[in-house]
């Protein structure tokens, strides 16, 4: 059984959002469409949310295996 975290909404609604693509990369731009945030054009709370959500639920997060970065486009959930 794995450790008990809390997640912020917006962490939330970003682990939620990731499955949903199924395999293809979210768009950090439509990411913040998903997640219902007043914050449009604001690409860096993206990378802040994810980056706390690594922090979180990664064995290492500066080698991520489950939420992806596709460089220029946005984060896709990994094999793993």
């Amino acid at each position: 059984m794995g450790m008990r975290c809390t997640f912020h909404p917006l962490s939330s609604a970003c682990c939620a959002s990731l499955p949903a693509s199924r395999g293809r990369s979210l768009a950090t731009k439509h990411s913040l469409c998903v997640w219902g945030t007043d914050y449009v054009g604001d690409t860096s709370l993206v990378r802040k949310v994810v980056h706390r959500l690594r922090q979180k639920i990664e064995l290492d997060p500066q080698d991520p295996q489950y939420v992806l970065s596709q460089p220029g486009f946005g984060y896709y959930l990994g094999a793993k």
